[in-house]
Formats: C-alpha cells, sequence, structure tokens
C-alpha cells in the first residue's frame, strides 16, 4: 500500500486529500556545494576551479527553475512562506489579515 503525503511537490498540482495551501520543497535532492570539497586532494587546481563552477552552474539553473515554480504556486497570494515539518521543508500560500475599522466596531 502507498502512503500519499500530506503534501504535493513544489510544482506539483495537489492531488484529492492534499493541501491546497501548501507544498513539499525536495530540498535534500538538490546537489550540496562546498568549495573546499573540491580541494581535498592534491591536483590540478585550475581543472577544480573548473569543475567547481561547472557544479555551482548547474546548481543555479537548478535554483533558478524552483524559484519559477515558487513563483507560481504563489499565484495571487500575498506571500508564499517557508516552514519546517518533520524534517520537511514547506511552502505555504498565505495572504494579508483584514484588519477590523475600529469604527465600525464601535458602531456595532
Amino acid at each position: 500500500m502507498i502512503i500519499k503525503s500530506k503534501y504535493a511537490s513544489v510544482g506539483n498540482p495537489p492531488e484529492h486529500g492534499q493541501s491546497k495551501k501548501a507544498w513539499e520543497v525536495p530540498i535534500d535532492t538538490y546537489t550540496k556545494v562546498d568549495p573546499k570539497q573540491y580541494f581535498i586532494t592534491t591536483g590540478e587546481a585550475i581543472v577544480k576551479m573548473g569543475v567547481l563552477l561547472k557544479d555551482l552552474a548547474n546548481l543555479t539553473k537548478e535554483m533558478r527553475k524552483l524559484q519559477k515554480q515558487m513563483v507560481k504556486t504563489k499565484g495571487d497570494s500575498d506571500y508564499l512562506e517557508t516552514c519546517w515539518e518533520d524534517g520537511k521543508l514547506l511552502i505555504k500560500k498565505k495572504d494579508r489579515r483584514i484588519k477590523a475599522d475600529p469604527e465600525q466596531e464601535e458602531a456595532s
């Protein structure tokens, strides 16, 4: 039996039973880039730098795609808030709260 996630993955429409205001961002699937890791062993520094720059370019491309998905997900909402739940990164649509007019409250 396949257990469906409580949230759709960002970029995908929610299925029946999934939240329509929150999406999971699979942040752990993105390549992590730590420049120190490219220079642990001896070797040609310029080649290592080329590999690092290529990995950074790929990560930048992936992050721009994620940003576009987030903008699309936000739609007409005022905010797209991030939060963590059970070790998972979520984004949630939020709108401004409508403040009550104090003059109308006194008239009631």
